[in-house]
């Protein structure tokens, strides 16, 4: 499919922006995972228990999914509340943690980021990461070198760190400050229309990559590459 354009507000504004900074989404838009629970599953089925269904999963966590991503709680806190949803034992805990610990880490980098992120910087641009995380940036960028992601952020806004989420506009001007750059030269890509709606409140321009049915963006495109050839990203200096 061809990358396509659409006027979110009805003017031809966007086409009209220099931008100098793209910030991304992390999950879902530069990574994701092919195993959910592959090691939490393994260390369940070696005890002779199971992953109960996501909606009791969620009853039971989503606040704390919440509040450890604002980093009002820490991970060990999540991660022992999901353990003990699951009937694990307060003895295996610890355990039960480490496998945890791994499946975060399992991620597969979307083909065409690698290349399409160098070309970036390349060119001139500033790129960053505005992401809903309760790990350290270094924890992350560990990650992304394991997949070969070896680029240079310059700006990195952690809900962990900022103590708020995603579509909050603080998230957004955080990585805006920290590049050095306006509302008006910057563009979010992302995946989820809450975050994209945030994004423009925010003043940046949208793209809208991995997306759901629905979602509202200035630019849709259906793979990472074709962010290359969006009409507003124009070689800096």
């Amino acid at each position: 499919m061809q990358t396509h354009f659409t006027l979110a507000d009805g003017n031809q504004e966007g086409q009209n922006r220099m931008i100098k900074a793209v910030f991304f989404d992390a999950n879902g838009i530069i990574y994701y995972r092919q195993e959910n629970n592959r090691y939490l599953n393994e260390f369940l089925q070696k005890y002779n228990l199971a992953i109960p269904p996501e909606e009791k999963l969620a009853l039971d966590n989503n606040s704390l999914q919440d509040a450890s991503l604002r980093g009002l709680i820490s991970q060990e806190v999540l991660w022992n509340a999901i353990l003990r949803t699951c009937g694990v034992s307060e003895m295996l805990w610890s355990e039960g943690r480490d496998a945890i610990h791994q499946d975060h880490g399992n991620i597969t980098v979307f083909p065409g980021v690698i290349k399409t992120l160098s070309a970036l910087k390349a060119h001139g641009y500033k790129v960053g990461i505005v992401t809903d995380a309760a790990v350290s940036k270094e924890t992350k960028l560990a990650w992304f070198h394991e997949q070969g992601l070896d680029i240079h952020w310059d700006a990195y806004a952690n809900s962990m760190d900022l103590r708020t989420r995603k579509p909050d506009v603080r998230m957004f001007n955080a990585a805006l400050e920290e590049a050095g750059v306006s509302a008006n030269e910057a563009a979010f890509v992302g995946h989820d229309a809450v975050e994209l709606d945030g994004a423009r409140h925010a003043g940046l321009s949208t793209v809208a990559f991995n997306y759901d049915p629905g979602v509202e963006a200035d630019y849709y495109i259906d793979s990472f590459e074709e962010l290359l050839n969006l009409p507003y990203f124009q070689k800096v200096g």
